[in-house]
């Protein structure tokens, strides 16, 4: 009987666990992990199933009749549950013979904070509910159980945030920025020919486009791949993306590698998870968004003692907290980071794709046509047009001169009553002057 009742929990676990798309990792057999996370007995995970009069019903319904404070502080035996959904790096679990090693980010922060707060410590822990969705996570503080589970995480809420629903919030990691995954198969050729065709027909509205958006401060997307009910969800519906919305982060992988959406908003921590998925397949980082993310856990009601206990941990021991996060972060680095991702892409589009070639050759035919144009015109220039304009500009010179020499001579062999009138005038003026002058020198050497 008790062989087929752990036959039937392990089927039933596993069954969720696809249905959630979960991952497994490697199962480690050491009894009391203190260094990361926790155990979870199999016949104590709460799969949605109903066990009338089975231990697991016992333990809820002293979580939902005494309060988490009561349970910490007060009563050495009490139990202490957990709600999760699994979100790695932050949350992840092992599945073994007759335990669930429950680790990742938050369990090892949240172990640390029982052995600091709680009488028993982590060894408090003694059931769990799996969660499907971080939708689901956040619901389950709508529903009449609201109580039934002591620490419900990872939960994402503004910066600064310290109730979630009327509930204490924890906050504990902070997520700098969201990364942008981009797709980099084999779609080249039609890309480019709808590039080409859409510059080629319509540029001038593209660009009339294209720099009202700049100064507008608008990005134009395409098809982003989100998880729903996440932090990123949000970014997108701010940023004005069309988004196409999947159940966890390994559906937003799986439709990028198919080819369904044009690429993936992921916070920067959740990708460390999946490094070796980027290594492995056509997909890279394309730009990284600055916009931070707080993950914490919300606690059951009636824990205010419990919840300004952790606060204290987590203000008192920043050091062991950070290294509790660090220990689940890998660096992320593009294979290709000394390159130029745009470089790459356009000498990957020259080697292989004829249109592209096609594109780039006529340019450079048009080029060089222009090129030969420009030396023909400056060679025929000097040789053949500039002579030519010179002369005409000597001509016209010469004709110039023509016409403003010809009246002088008409009248000079023409003078006329004035002209000699005028010739008196001046005589008469120089020999006025000429004996004032002389007049002066009167009495004097050599004088008149």
């Amino acid at each position: 009987m008790k062989l087929s009742f752990v036959v039937i929990s392990a089927a039933l676990l596993v069954s969720q666990f696809f249905l959630a798309q979960g991952l497994f990792l490697p199962w480690s057999k050491i009894k009391n992990d203190s260094t990361d996370g926790f155990l979870i007995s199999m016949k104590r995970l709460d799969l949605n199933r109903k066990y009338e009069g089975s231990d697991l019903e016992k333990l809820k319904n002293i979580t939902r009749q005494v309060s988490l404070d009561n349970r910490c502080f007060e009563d050495p035996e009490g139990p202490i549950s957990v709600g999760f959904h699994s979100y790695h790096p932050y949350v992840s679990f092992a599945m073994g013979g007759k335990s669930l090693h429950l680790r990742g980010m938050f369990p090892s922060i949240l172990a640390d904070t029982l052995d600091y707060c709680c009488q028993g410590g982590m060894d408090k822990v003694k059931f769990a509910k799996m969660l499907k969705t971080p939708l689901e996570a956040e619901d389950r503080f709508l529903s009449d159980d609201v109580n039934e589970y002591d620490f419900t995480f990872p939960v994402h809420a503004p910066e600064g945030t310290k109730s979630f629903r009327d509930h204490p919030f924890i906050p504990l990691v902070h997520v700098p920025s969201v990364v942008f995954l981009a797709y980099d198969g084999n779609e080249r050729t039609t890309k480019t020919h709808a590039i080409a065709a859409t510059i080629l027909k319509a540029w001038p509205i593209m660009v009339f486009i294209l720099l009202t958006a700049t100064f507008s401060g608008i990005i134009i997307w395409f098809l982003i791949g989100v998880v729903n009910g996440s932090e990123e969800y949000k970014l997108g519906v701010l940023m004005n993306a069309e988004m196409k919305i999947f159940p966890t982060i390994y559906g937003v992988t799986h439709a990028l590698l198919e080819s369904k959406i044009d690429g993936a908003f992921v916070d920067s921590f959740t990708i460390t998870a999946h490094l070796d998925t980027i290594k492995s397949h056509p997909i890279r980082t394309e730009r990284t968004i600055e916009h931070p993310v707080t993950y914490g856990m919300v606690l059951a009601g009636n824990s205010t003692r419990m919840a300004d206990c952790a606060r204290r941990y987590l203000e008192n021991y920043p050091r062991k907290v950070f290294q509790r996060i660090a220990d689940h972060l890998k660096p992320l680095k593009n294979p290709s980071d000394s390159i130029s991702e745009e470089v790459m892409a356009a000498e990957k589009l020259f080697y292989e794709e004829g249109a592209f070639k096609l594109i780039v050759y006529c340019g450079v035919a048009i080029l060089g046509l222009l090129f030969i144009a420009g030396l023909l015109y400056e060679v025929l220039a000097k040789k053949y047009l500039q002579p030519k304009r010179l002369r005409e500009e000597n001509n016209y010179q010469n004709v110039e001169l023509v016409k403003q020499t010809n009246p002088a001579d008409d009248q000079a062999s023409n003078p006329t009553e004035g002209d000699l009138e005028e010739l008196l005038q001046d005589y008469k003026a120089f020999h006025d002057s000429w004996v004032a002058k002389c007049k002066r020198l009167h009495g004097k050497p050599y004088g008149c």
